[in-house]
């Protein structure tokens, strides 16, 4: 029994993972609209921004420029970014650029967009959410920016599966109202950003309880034994491919990590198998070997190895 609810409970979670919730399309009449979504597993945590930018009189250079930049504290916290568009997937081109201090991603999706166009951000994040017992706490600081005009934002924070009560604090200070979408629940608030002022969030949300059977079985365990050995069947082998699935993901971007590390003093050999690698991956996706998110994280890590090679 014990089996049937732990492989359940982490077959939930790996494939949040790779399924993103369907996030808000409604315009919020402000420049940028953020989505943040956060998935967590046993052994790591994704976070996909979704970011909807909409026109206005003042902001239209930074909006529609040649690139939008994202901006983290911790800057061994990030890594496998990837970045494509939200209605065709196309993939992105981006520069990640660390200090000792800070980590910032910039998007360069170049030139002119029409109002509402929306693109993904997603990485591995090895600092955030943090769960401590079953509370989950994260939080995000955009440094000083200079702004002509008071420049308002709307943020909807997406708790990971099985979380709920969220509270919010931000500065400046907002009103947040939660909602809950197709079982997921998230949390959203809008505040106006000032000129040369850092705008900050901090998110806390519990992990729902189980209710028991006798202060002994968990309810859930009990419906899932009923629910005969063909449920529990079926539920392991979902979780055993996605175990699969992971661990090629994980492996193919340890391959390429090594082919830049061994390679890079020579760098036409080490783009040439660059190259190579990034026409397999492509062809693993024409396949169905590699499906559409996991192909942008890989795609996205061989391309912005090629560029640091052409900057040598």
């Amino acid at each position: 029994m014990g089996i049937f609810r732990y492989s359940y409970l982490f077959f939930i979670v790996v494939c949040a993972v790779l399924v993103l919730p369907p996030v808000h399309a409604q315009s919020c009449g402000c420049p940028a609209e953020y989505d943040w979504v956060f998935d967590v597993s046993p052994t790591q945590t994704w976070i996909t921004v979704k970011v909807t930018l909409h026109h206005s009189s003042y902001d239209r250079q930074i909006n529609f420029g040649n690139s939008w930049r994202f901006y983290f504290p911790s800057p061994n916290s990030v890594d496998s970014v990837a970045a494509y568009t939200a209605d065709t997937n196309q993939t992105l081109n981006f520069r990640v650029e660390k200090n000792q201090t800070a980590v910032s991603i910039s998007i360069l999706f170049g030139g002119a967009k029409p109002d509402g166009f929306a693109f993904y951000v997603k990485w591995l994040d090895s600092e955030m959410p943090r769960i401590v017992g079953d509370q989950l706490e994260a939080e995000w600081t955009h440094p000083q920016r200079a702004f002509p005009a008071p420049h308002p934002e709307t943020y909807h924070l997406w708790l990971p599966p099985g979380y709920s009560a969220p509270t919010v604090t931000s500065v400046p200070s907002s009103t947040p109202k939660t909602s809950t979408q197709d079982g997921r629940t998230y949390v959203s608030f809008s505040a106006t950003g000032q000129s040369h002022t850092d705008f900050s969030w901090r998110l806390v949300a519990k992990q729902a309880s189980q209710g028991t059977l006798g202060n002994i079985l968990p309810i859930s365990t009990l419906q899932q034994v009923l629910g005969g050995a063909a449920t529990g069947a079926s539920i392991l082998l979902g979780w055993f491919i996605k175990t699969r699935k992971r661990r090629f993901l994980s492996g193919y971007l340890t391959r390429i990590d090594s082919t830049y590390n061994e390679y890079a003093v020579n760098r036409e050999e080490c783009k040439s198998r660059l190259e190579k690698m990034k026409e397999d991956v492509l062809q693993m996706l024409k396949k169905g070997k590699l499906d559409e998110a996991h192909f942008a994280i890989l795609d996205g890590k061989i391309t912005q190895y090629i560029k640091d090679l052409d900057k040598k």
